[in-house]
């Protein structure tokens, strides 16, 4: 019975993606629509109408926010291994970027800063990286 009347709630999925729709944004959040696939519009805080039918919103948060970055074993410049571990913390000035042109933006900002973390300490020698707080 559930199988025959599927076709009912696909029906009003399909009518409800041409009724406008809002979201609201808080403080702490941006967004960007994209309008048609294509178009990319940075949206702050706030209410925000959108249109389902030719329009996708996704929100990420913009405050300060960090993340504990996992360990990594490394060589210093004078060839000692060390063991490093950090915590990152940042915000969010570019939505835009961050959203439209990263496809997973967690992975990328702890990957861009386990690799900053390796660049800086490989061109160490051991005592200056002891001496880092």
């Amino acid at each position: 019975m559930n199988e025959a009347l599927a076709w009912v709630g696909q029906i009003a999925t399909w009518v409800g993606q041409f009724i406008p729709r809002w979201a609201i944004i808080k403080t702490t959040h941006g967004g960007v629509k994209f309008v048609r696939g294509w178009k990319v519009q940075p949206v702050g805080p706030g209410i925000h109408w959108w249109w389902p039918v030719t329009t996708e919103l996704t929100v990420y948060p913009v405050a300060r926010q960090a993340n504990d970055l996992r360990s990594q074993t490394l060589e210093t410049e004078d060839g000692i291994t060390v063991v490093a571990s950090s915590v990152i913390v940042y915000e969010v000035h570019d939505i835009k970027a961050l959203i439209a042109y990263t496809y997973d933006p967690d992975n990328t900002i702890m990957e861009v800063a386990l690799a900053t973390v390796q660049d800086v300490l490989t061109r160490l020698t051991w005592r200056e990286a002891s001496t880092m707080k």
